[in-house]
């Protein structure tokens, strides 16, 4: 502790470490490296990408705790949610990554994708009866359509398209939200609020 006075008016400082002053300078040092990894990679602030936090350290707990507990200011300062690094899908344009150390005594990568379309593929499954084969055949003909024309026509449909155009496969409608996720930040929102 430490006091000062000038007048009426008395200043105590308490210089104790503070846990929540801890895990919010965390996450600020986190916010400024994926800010620093969006410049070096000449990104424009406004383009849209996926961001995912891996631990290097022994014990990742530390930091999965810290974050969590930080989790809506940091989607509110990088316009998305910090992804666990274990949800990279193998089909994911990887952008840039970066390892960052002694970090909050903390070592971790960041890593930048583009937004990557996410299936639920249970509801895939359901669209063709169990039909693996077709499941997957309109999985890579999603995958295959350019994002932003895929994301307009979702629009356009009110959030449902018509995929009547694969050869040998029955037409189906498939919805946004249900079957595919525009992002997988989208999808990780979802499951975590239907969890909750």
């Amino acid at each position: 502790m430490d006091a000062s006075g000038d007048g009426d008016v008395k200043v105590v400082l308490d210089f104790c470490p503070d846990d929540s002053l801890s895990k919010a300078g965390f996450a600020d040092e986190v916010v400024k490296c994926i800010q620093e990894l969006r410049e070096i990679s000449e990104l424009e602030p406004t383009y849209p990408v996926e961001v995912y936090f891996k631990s290097l350290d022994d014990d990742t707990s530390a930091s999965a705790k810290n974050l969590k507990s930080q989790e809506a200011y940091i989607k509110e300062a990088i316009c998305s949610p910090l992804l666990d690094s274990t949800l990279i899908p193998e089909h994911a344009v990887v952008i840039a990554e970066k390892t960052y150390r002694n970090i909050s005594n903390c070592d971790f990568e960041i890593t930048l994708t583009r937004q990557t379309l996410t299936f639920n593929d249970k509801a895939i499954l359901d669209l063709y009866s169990g039909n693996a084969k077709y499941a997957n055949a309109l999985k890579v003909y999603l995958l295959s359509r350019d994002h932003f024309n895929l994301k307009t026509e979702f629009l356009v449909g009110i959030n449902q398209i018509k995929v009547d155009c694969i050869e040998g496969l029955p037409d189906v409608d498939v919805v946004l939200g249900e079957q595919v996720f525009l992002t997988v930040g989208d999808y990780y929102s979802q499951a975590t609020n239907n969890n909750s």
